[in-house]
């Protein structure tokens, strides 16, 4: 009975993911074929910084908000909201340095108006991952999904609109906006309205405690983060051509990112079931986890290059990249799932000690291996750090 209440709820959200993710690609293909290449240099420079700061931001405050929406409704929504204003505010001076001075070297012409647009994007970002994470504590996904595809197509259709009309990349920007603008406003009203969540602020002791409860998860959040974006970027400084930084980037997503995100949404939901019948069930998250995963691994590891001539044939040469990559999913799986289970029992020391491990292994696998194996030396580095973490 309890798997059948949170098992439903995790596999929506892996289709969630999958659905912004088709929607997001399919924005880039029609979106970037109207704009100049130089314009889309400007995009991406100025909204991965946000992304990247917005992940800062968000600490691991994901995990006590999960933990307590069901149970402490009435102050949990408010208090993460301003948790989370206060350190986005801490980290806005960083925008406009980075805009105004490091990106004007490489972006010349670079406008000014970017800055106040992605300021407001990263206060978006913030508010609209608390709202959302409150609504997946009560397990409404079905709501999140709703709300998710009606942000995608807002962005599809003020994005091709402004960019028509000539605005180029400061349209993009501002779809990015209204995309963030329609989630955050939609999920607190649905969160306020349907669900019950209260305005009030918890104490001192409270906030306390929800931030070391997210500072716990950090290390664990922030060595994903790294991993996943870090060795993309550490390729370049290698020397590494960007065909096959391209290459290598393509078989991460299809493997660790894609068929991986089931095994974080399964473990995410585990946890508001578990906080609400005070009993850990992560071990049955796993086993479902795996019994879900099993079938697509196999299907990767017998037939690699099949799935990446679906994407185009000028991916074919990672073949053995994403035949390794595909064997982390599994050791990524069960870590996930170990994660929710330390937040069900409160393990804090083994929480810190996952993240620290696999960044750890990860880097040093990473500046052994590539210099002699190249991409496929970062992707034994990705399956190394996972690796360990999962022997934990």
């Amino acid at each position: 009975e309890s798997i059948g209440k949170f098992g439903p709820q995790g596999t929506l959200l892996f289709f969630d993911h999958l659905l912004v993710a088709v929607g997001g690609w399919i924005y880039w293909l029609i979106i970037v074929s109207k704009i100049t290449p130089f314009q889309v240099g400007q995009v991406t420079a100025v909204y991965s910084l946000v992304t990247l700061i917005s992940t800062l931001t968000q600490l691991g405050l994901e995990y006590p908000i999960l933990k307590r929406s069901s149970s402490q409704h009435d102050q949990i929504l408010v208090t993460a909201l301003i948790i989370e204003l206060v350190i986005t505010s801490a980290t806005v001076p960083i925008v406009p340095y980075v805009i105004n001075n490091l990106f004007q070297q490489s972006l010349r012409g670079l406008s000014a108006n970017f800055t106040p647009i992605a300021v407001i994007i990263l206060f978006l970002s913030s508010l609209s991952f608390v709202s959302r994470f409150a609504l997946l504590g009560i397990s409404d996904v079905k709501s999140v999904l709703i709300i998710d595809l009606i942000g995608t197509g807002i962005k599809f259709a003020s994005g091709y609109t402004l960019v028509w009309l000539g605005l180029g990349a400061f349209g993009m920007l501002l779809s990015f906006l209204f995309q963030n603008l329609v989630i955050v406003s939609a999920t607190i009203f649905v969160a306020r309205r349907k669900r019950k969540f209260g305005y009030k602020v918890g104490n001192a002791k409270y906030i306390i405690g929800v931030i070391k409860d997210g500072l716990i998860n950090t290390p664990s959040k922030f060595s994903r983060t790294l991993i996943l974006s870090l060795s993309v970027v550490l390729l370049g400084s290698f020397g590494i051509s960007s065909s096959d930084i391209g290459i290598f980037y393509i078989a991460l997503m299809v493997s660790i990112v894609a068929i991986g995100s089931l095994a974080s949404s399964m473990a995410y939901m585990v946890i508001p079931i578990s906080a609400k019948l005070r009993t850990d069930l992560s071990s049955a998250s796993s086993r479902i986890t795996m019994s879900l995963n099993a079938p697509m691994i196999a299907a990767i590891i017998s037939s690699p290059k099949f799935i990446l001539s679906i994407i185009g044939t000028q991916y074919l040469p990672g073949e053995t990249i994403l035949l390794v990559l595909s064997i982390a999913i599994l050791p990524f799986s069960i870590t996930m799932n170990f994660i929710s289970k330390s937040n069900n029992l409160e393990m804090s020391t083994r929480l810190i000690s996952i993240g620290l491990i696999e960044i750890l292994t990860f880097l040093v696998a990473f500046f052994l291996l590539v210099p002699h194996y190249d991409t496929l030396g970062a992707a034994f580095s990705t399956l190394t750090a996972f690796v360990s973490s999962c022997l934990l």
